[in-house]
């Protein structure tokens, strides 16, 4: 296919006469001339100054294809396995949607591609309009098709911001006339022809399809003949020919092309609120199984060295450490971010757990840690324990001051009290005054099991010692 960069706009102009005002060319001045190359904004499927009708049910994704497209288009892209002759400035008029939903849908249609929002700084451009009167125009009473307000704003904006592109969401919000009016429908379309001539641009038109089954566009037969290339977007097909209702995978193929061969098809897979091809979203899934994986690697490392890593920033600061660990096999700190959390919505690993105990202090380490039960389990040090009712040697511990399961001193040694060292040995004397650990809590902790032990009893008692110290 011989393919020109449309963006270079520029035709040479043939020898032309008026004749009671009708230009009138004679093809004769064009021996020995050039053939011009067809132009093409994405070769087989848009066609510059020319009209390109997408149709589909409701509900297939048209105007999340026709966003993804622009997006892929204003950068030069590959989507579904195309891609635009050039990257080119794309407008797209959106009636239905609100801007929350289409800033959403940009931030997944940017990821879906590896970019950043900031790429399509300057070469993707939105004009929301849900909600307002949208009619591009009326057809007089005369027949001839009146420009509305919105039609010349249309046509101002795309010139002042270089449009090649622009995409038109949709046709019933835009179309005020008959469907079935095959000459309402015509004049329609001639005035959207006039517009991508006015900006040397191609215009992109969304449009529905009818209830009956097989119906491939709403209305009269001028929806087909009044544009160059007619495309429709429907779900994956059952053996019996009939759409399978939940399916993500959609096929998009031509059902009319004036300069391509009809009824070629691209198909596609929606994927976590984008469309990818069939082969992208293996290499996605696969990207995401290496970067979780070594993820895991790098954990299990940290833990033999007894280094623990939490998920909030700081110096243990999970994604940043791993990144520099040999176990990270090149996975970077930004993907060990979103591999965390993946790995954290689908309860691989958990926050705040209890890794083991430190060698001087004797407190809990806390820190990121498997989940080897597979089931969802809550942060260990989120769960306050319960209180009991307020007595003489038990007094209330307020929310700010928690009582713990786990004593603050160790019981892992023979002989004595629990936590109390059974010979001299034990006492690390030569370390000096140790300090006093910065462990959140921990005073108040042990202020509150302090305050369980007997001040004084009377002369012969033998004092009652709590439960905790028996």
């Amino acid at each position: 296919m011989n393919v020109r960069h449309f963006a270079d706009w520029g035709r040479e102009e043939a020898k032309q006469q008026s004749i009671n005002g009708v230009q009138v060319i004679n093809v004769g001045v064009w021996d020995g001339q050039p053939v011009p190359g067809r132009e093409w904004v994405v070769p087989g499927w848009i066609l510059p100054r020319a009209i390109t009708l997408i149709a589909g049910a409701g509900g297939t994704g048209k105007s999340l294809l026709i966003q993804q497209w622009l997006s892929a288009i204003s950068l030069g892209d590959v989507f579904i396995g195309v891609r635009g002759t050039a990257p080119v400035t794309c407008l797209y008029v959106n009636c239905e949607d609100d801007l929350e939903e289409l800033h959403r849908r940009q931030v997944t249609i940017a990821k879906a591609f590896g970019r950043r929002i900031a790429s399509y700084d300057g070469r993707m451009h939105l004009i929301v309009r849900m909600g307002m009167d949208n009619p591009l125009g009326v057809i007089g009473k005369d027949g001839r098709f009146c420009p509305s307000v919105l039609y010349h704003e249309i046509r101002e904006a795309t010139l002042e911001i270089g449009a090649k592109v622009i995409a038109l969401d949709n046709a019933m919000q835009l179309f005020v006339g008959n469907l079935n009016d095959p000459r309402e429908v015509t004049v329609f379309c001639n005035a959207l022809s006039r517009l991508a001539l006015d900006c040397d641009a191609a215009v992109v038109l969304a449009g529905h399809v009818a209830k009956g089954a097989g119906s491939e566009f709403a209305g009269t037969m001028a929806w087909e003949n009044a544009v160059r290339t007619r495309l429709l977007l429907k779900r994956e097909l059952n053996e019996k020919g009939e759409e399978i209702e939940d399916s993500d995978r959609r096929i998009l193929t031509r059902g009319k092309a004036n300069s391509a061969r009809k009824g070629e098809g691209l198909s596609m897979i929606w994927h976590d609120g984008a469309f990818y091809g069939e082969g992208d979203i293996a290499r996605t899934d696969g990207r995401r199984a290496v970067e979780e994986a070594a993820f895991l690697r790098c954990l299990d490392a940290a833990m033999e060295q007894r280094r623990n890593v939490s998920h909030m920033p700081g110096k243990n600061y999970a994604p940043a450490i791993f990144a520099h660990m040999r176990e990270a096999g090149g996975v970077g700190k930004r993907a060990f971010e979103h591999a965390m959390e993946r790995l954290f919505n689908d309860s691989t690993i958990i926050a705040n757990q209890e890794l083991w105990r430190h060698e001087r202090r004797r407190l809990p380490v806390h820190g990121i840690a498997r989940n080897e039960t597979g089931q969802p389990r809550t942060s260990a040090r989120t769960t306050p324990a319960p209180t009991s009712a307020p007595t003489a040697h038990n007094p209330r511990i307020t929310p700010a001051q928690p009582r713990t399961q786990t004593p603050p001193y160790p019981s892992d040694r023979a002989g004595g009290a629990a936590g109390c060292p059974a010979n001299e040995e034990d006492y690390d004397i030569e370390a000096g005054p140790q300090p006093v650990p910065d462990e959140p809590g921990y005073l108040a902790l042990l202020e509150a099991e302090l305050s369980l032990v007997p001040q004084h009893a009377p002369d012969g008692v033998e004092p009652e010692l709590p439960e905790p110290w028996l």
